[in-house]
């Protein structure tokens, strides 16, 4: 006997998974035909292809295998890509597995509403996305209206995990951290974990962060977005006064070659009466954007900002032929703390003509006409060293008339320049405490790399560690060290996701950097190679390169 389908789905593969909400989109125009259990158990895994598989249009095998009610359901490898429209995970504690090699490719044309997106997973908890060598990709050049439509759109989810695909070429966001309009949903999501991803070639923002308690982002990449403003690699954007932005840490990432700003820090519907902000950037290299605009932007809401604290800790910044470092817009002396502990830039060559200073402070009139942040300012620098070719001051502001001036800078930075450390700080600076230590040469600095492994060579899930000297007279100063990786073995995927830089401390010979290996089901030995990159702040040695096997 034939096996008869509905929507497409086979009767057999409806039979033996399916419960009568799940399947009951399916049997609508025949439910008579086909007996479903309400008490049936459920099953804890499910693949997707005993559910069918269409290459043209798979859409309705991979929505009912997440409505199954399995715990686990496995988008498995088949002969092609999994082409799909909007797909929605509707179950709590759900892990939905995507095989090396597989494809979710975005249908031509069923994405027609602005606000249609790869995935959505809305008012969730527990849901686990996870697809080491996977990738998601939609139709980029399809999308001329609109900025919507995400890969991965989350909206109010709780407990949320995604880990170890690539994103590519969606209409609007790589991943959308959001607020569900639904009744009764939080105002947030809460507990978002984003592990080993890359968001790369997104219309809008490789990701935006709307309102969230408890995002925690590791070794994840946010690359070459381009197409509707802002154009960023992530931006911080909530959209009233009454979200937040708490909790949300970055660490081991990489944010490059973004059309305006790789970083955006925009918390301008905040006030003075929302939830303070809480923003750590641990270990991240920031590089050269693609056009003419800062790596880093922040832009708060004058005086009426929320308070909080926005910090960069051991991180990099470099800059490219048309990029600007760092523009701080309409920054409240007394704001939001914006802290660079241990930071580097090298801002080399640029010619950008809209970023004339490294660290730019600008006032722009609000919709009154009025300076939203008359005292202007409030930035702390502590261990950090800025090295630039560049004849021009590396701290300078554009004022309004009537401005009451920069005010609040501390700490201590190294400047290395030839043409020296000038700052051009408006007419009337005041409540200013930043030591600035000015150089015209950088001190001779050579710099190895070792392994301070016993070993080698181990299994996935071991750690090995790399270490990074540099042989100097003056060791006074924070140096930070680049890296190339390279080998069989793959970043992100063989071993956590790097950022491509090391920070040694001031009075440090050394540093040592942990290499996390995972475990795999994709069998053999691979080799993991770590290279010192040039820089303008010191030469290599004879050991410039270490590698390291990693058996599965």
């Amino acid at each position: 006997m034939a096996d008869e389908t509905r929507a497409g789905v086979p009767r057999r593969t409806l039979l033996r998974y399916g419960t009568a909400a799940a399947t009951a989109p399916f049997l609508a125009a025949g439910a008579a035909n086909v007996a479903v259990a309400d008490d049936r158990p459920r099953p804890r895994t499910v693949r997707v292809s005993d559910f069918g598989y269409d290459p043209a249009d798979s859409t309705a095998f991979l929505q009912a295998a997440l409505d199954s009610g399995a715990k686990v359901v496995i988008v498995d490898k088949v002969s092609g890509d999994w082409t799909t429209g909007p797909l929605f995970v509707r179950a709590n504690n759900i892990e939905v597995r995507f095989e090396r090699g597989v494809v979710l490719r975005a249908k031509p044309g069923a994405f027609p509403n602005v606000d249609d997106a790869l995935v959505t997973v809305e008012n969730r908890k527990g849901v686990k996305l996870i697809g080491y060598g996977a990738t998601f990709v939609m139709n980029k050049p399809e999308y001329t209206t609109g900025e919507w439509r995400m890969t991965v759109n989350l909206l109010s989810v709780r407990d949320f995990l995604i880990e170890g695909l690539l994103l590519k070429d969606s209409g609007g966001d790589g991943i959308y951290v959001g607020v569900s309009p639904l009744p009764g949903a939080r105002n947030r999501c809460e507990d978002v974990t984003v592990r080993n991803v890359v968001c790369d070639n997104h219309r809008r923002n490789a990701m935006s962060v709307i309102s969230v308690d408890g995002l925690l982002v590791e070794g994840s990449a946010f690359l070459n977005s381009n197409g509707t403003s802002p154009e960023g690699g992530v931006d911080l954007e909530p959209n009233y006064w009454n979200q937040q932005l708490t909790g949300i840490v970055f660490r081991d990432c990489v944010f490059a070659g973004c059309d305006q700003n790789n970083f955006v820090f925009v918390p301008v519907t905040l006030t003075s009466d929302s939830i303070p902000v809480d923003v750590r950037l641990e270990n991240c290299f920031l590089g050269p954007t693609a056009g003419d605009n800062a790596i880093l932007a922040v832009n708060v809401a004058g005086t009426n900002d929320p308070g909080g604290e926005l910090i960069f800790d051991d991180c990099l910044f470099t800059t490219g032929p048309a990029s600007g470092t760092i523009g701080i817009w309409n920054h409240p002396a007394d704001g939001t703390s914006i802290e660079f502990d241990q930071t580097v830039w090298w801002s080399w060559d640029t010619t950008s003509p809209y970023f004339t200073y490294p660290f730019y402070f600008r006032n722009t009139p609000d919709a009154a006409g009025a300076d939203p942040a008359p005292e202007y300012g409030g930035v702390s620098w502590r261990d950090s060293v800025l090295i630039t070719n560049l004849n021009r001051p590396f701290l300078g502001v554009v004022e309004l008339p009537g401005s009451q001036g920069l005010a609040d800078l501390n700490g201590d930075l190294t400047v290395v320049n030839a043409y020296g450390a000038t700052q051009d700080l408006g007419v009337n600076p005041h409540d200013l405490d930043l030591d600035v230590r000015a150089l015209t040469t950088h001190p001779a600095t050579e710099v190895s790399v070792s392994t301070r492994s016993r070993s080698n060579s181990g299994r996935g899930g071991s750690t090995h560690r790399v270490r990074f000297s540099r042989v100097t007279d003056d060791l006074s100063m924070t140096l930070a060290v680049a890296f190339e990786m390279s080998g069989t073995a793959r970043n992100r995927d063989d071993y956590d996701g790097l950022s491509g830089h090391v920070i040694i401390p001031a009075g440090s010979r050394s540093v040592d950097l942990p290499i996390r290996t995972r475990r795999s089901d994709d069998a053999g030995t691979r080799t993991a190679v770590f290279r010192l990159k040039e820089s303008p702040a010191y030469t290599i040695g004879e050991d410039a390169e270490v590698s390291i096997a990693i058996r599965q």
